[in-house]
């Protein structure tokens, strides 16, 4: 069979945006938190404002201040951790060969729709198998590899045959790094 490439994480790697946002929120959001803190803790409040006023400076001052600070920042270390641990494991299984690779037809294909209730938000995903391997595409930029869902366009339908490259991490998580579908044309 003759197939066309769809996506291949060794050609596309990781976007710019990716790239960039992960900068921000990693990197640039911790140390503009850490400086506003070390700023406001040594102001002392000549004219009162809402914001600057002398009880909120204060309460910079307060351990559990820290310790909520020392908080986000363990949430921005673990969001990085995963997303680049991911990275670097899709970059090694490309560098060295050892993808698992599924080739078939898409069967079980189903999307579920974003849904908020009061507490949570779950994101859209397409769910889909080949044969007795099943995969999870869940649209976030967070997410490393293919990651395209059926209504923003991506190919992905029952039946048809695809061959899928991918490594699955220790968490139990499936990285799609390259997706071929059967070439339409002669």
């Amino acid at each position: 069979m003759n197939y066309q490439i769809i996506y291949d994480f060794g050609h596309d790697g990781i976007s710019f945006a990716k790239v960039v946002i992960g900068i921000i929120l990693f990197v640039l959001f911790p140390v503009g938190v850490t400086w506003v803190y070390f700023k406001l803790r040594n102001v002392s409040v000549t004219q009162p404002s809402r914001f600057l006023s002398s009880r909120n400076i204060n309460n910079l001052n307060s351990p559990w201040f820290l310790v909520v600070l020392a908080f986000c920042y363990l949430i921005v270390v673990g969001l990085s951790y995963e997303f680049y641990s991911d990275f670097l494991a899709s970059k090694k299984a490309i560098e060295s060969g050892t993808m698992s690779v599924v080739e078939g037809d898409v069967s079980r294909f189903h999307h579920y729709n974003a849904f908020r209730n009061r507490h949570t938000y779950v994101p859209p995903k397409d769910l889909f198998c080949i044969k007795n391997t099943c995969f999870t595409l869940v649209d976030s930029i967070f997410n490393v590899g293919y990651n395209s869902l059926a209504v923003n366009g991506s190919p992905i339908r029952n039946g048809l045959p695809v061959r899928i490259n991918y490594i699955q991490t220790g968490s139990g998580k499936k990285i799609i790094l390259r997706l071929e579908t059967i070439n339409s044309s002669p």
